[in-house]
């Protein structure tokens, strides 16, 4: 199940040189080394992206990249993710917040959602779907 609401700012917003043109940056908040690889494989090539294990480096690196998207788990070390949305949302209350989990953290998404996260996946999840939903790329391939 995704859903989400692109900012208008996205094609400008978070970039960063990469060559000769701006590509947006994504960051990338998980803490399963698995799951973080299968997103940066992804993402590679269609934009640049910065990764966090745990809340803290999330939190540095947002201050640090100014990401155009962020995609933050839920479970993660230290603090879970409601709390790191609030404080990124504290922070930048135009932060474009794409929140994951599993199916048994539904109702915690779903806050998430209400209090100003732009869309949502349910784990697991497809390559289309991850790539349509940070990148609006409708016709992404399939792993």
């Amino acid at each position: 199940m995704a859903h989400f609401e692109r900012p208008d700012s996205f094609s400008s917003a978070g970039t960063s040189k990469t060559g000769v043109e701006a590509l947006p940056c994504v960051l990338l908040v998980e803490d399963d080394l698995a799951a973080r690889w299968l997103m940066r494989s992804a993402l590679k090539g269609r934009c640049d992206f910065i990764s966090a294990s745990n809340s803290e480096q999330a939190l540095k690196a947002y201050r640090r990249h100014h990401p155009a998207v962020v995609v933050l788990d839920y479970r993660l070390p230290l603090q879970t993710g409601d709390a790191v949305l609030d404080a990124l949302l504290e922070e930048d209350p135009d932060a474009c917040v794409i929140v994951m989990s599993g199916k048994e953290n539904m109702s915690a998404l779903k806050k998430m959602l209400a209090a100003g996260a732009r869309g949502m996946l349910i784990k697991p999840f497809g390559k289309k779907e991850f790539l349509s939903l940070v990148l609006g790329e409708e016709t992404a391939s399939i792993f």
